[in-house]
């Protein structure tokens, strides 16, 4: 059963729209969504401690089981997530919409939502948000503070198409920046996707050369590693650099990759052409699991925060509280900073 992981917007919803009452400001709170975060694969690697930062998460926090909404389609699950409305009431509800000049189907877009997210919610009330890749928010919406959308590193369309597009960014001046990251990290090498999967060079170079994007292993794995990267470094960066009051990023790539690799899971034996994926069916949560908040060991951002973590469920299921960990995606090694001196907007 596939699972999607959150944190809790309820500790934001409280403790920062909610209450107009004076007092002393709220801690920040970071919203990391891990899309398809199956719990059968995860538990098992918490217990091995493959997923320390995870674990130290839950272990300071709680769990929870969650009921969906069907259709299960990513955009309309996460744009409930952000704005706390039935599908019925926020309008998103596929992957595409019709573009209503070319009448042509592209991805779906912020002008699809019909009601104000969280973090529209929290920039009416002074609060500085950070959005990174969220589904549905292109063109990007003015916000107090930044919002990245998900045309920067889409692992279902084409990343150097839609990247390109306007209204990428707010401020639109850190446009430039996320492109050059996108560039940085968008394409893993050979010998990064080699730790994740039993591949030779000449085999890496050929399926690269066909370029069969996810209908391949090889190039479906590249790309989703480069999408996750490019999100995690964009998200740490301007993190560090805005230091906002919430902060939301959105991984796709934890979903994608059962749907690319997943087939090639023991115990069944893989045809030949797909062997060298199956290698990765225990390790490959552990490039995917992004960790925002414990980056470069300062202990990070989640300090004195409310650390409450949820489990999305396919179906209904009973509250559980548990004990209980995810390793952060490798980068390049830091190189000068592709931001502006500033994009904070008065």
């Amino acid at each position: 059963m596939s699972r999607r992981l959150v944190f809790s917007l309820a500790a934001l919803l409280t403790a920062t729209v909610g209450s107009s009452a004076p007092g002393p400001k709220p801690p920040r709170v970071i919203v990391v969504g891990w899309d398809g975060a199956d719990w059968s694969l995860l538990d098992p690697l918490m217990k091995e401690g493959k997923l320390p930062h995870l674990s130290q998460l839950v272990s300071r926090g709680r769990t929870y089981d969650l009921s969906t909404f069907e259709p299960m389609a990513s955009p309309l699950i996460w744009t409930t997530i952000a704005t706390g409305r039935t599908p019925v009431d926020h309008g998103v509800a596929d992957f595409q919409e019709n573009d209503p000049k070319s009448r042509m189907s592209i991805p779906v877009t912020s002008r699809s939502r019909k009601v104000p997210a969280i973090w529209n919610a929290a920039s009416a009330r002074g609060l500085r948000v950070g959005v990174v890749g969220w589904w549905a928010t292109w063109p990007a919406e003015k916000v107090n503070g930044f919002l990245v959308s998900d045309r920067i590193a889409p692992v279902l369309f084409d990343p150097e198409t839609l990247a390109g597009s306007p209204a990428l960014t707010w401020p639109e001046g850190i446009a430039e920046g996320a492109r050059l990251i996108l560039k940085r990290e968008g394409s893993p090498p050979y010998g990064d996707v080699a730790q994740g999967l039993t591949v030779s060079r000449a085999e890496f170079d050929a399926a690269v050369a066909a370029g069969k994007d996810l209908e391949e292993p090889i190039t479906g794995y590249r790309k989703i590693l480069g999408a996750t990267r490019v999100i995690g470094r964009i998200a740490l960066d301007l993190y560090d650099r805005e230091k906002p009051d919430l902060l939301m990023a959105y991984f796709q790539g934890t979903d994608e990759i059962g749907h690319v690799l997943g087939r090639f899971r023991p115990p069944r034996r893989p045809p030949r052409a797909g062997r060298r994926a199956s290698s990765t069916s225990r390790r490959r949560w552990r490039g995917f699991s992004p960790s925002l908040p414990t980056r470069r060991g300062r202990g990070g951002p989640l300090r004195g925060s409310r650390r409450v973590l949820r489990r999305r469920c396919r179906r209904k299921g009973g509250r559980r509280s548990r004990r209980s960990s995810a390793s952060s995606p490798r980068t390049a090694p830091r190189t000068r900073s592709a931001w502006p001196t500033s994009s904070r907007r008065s």
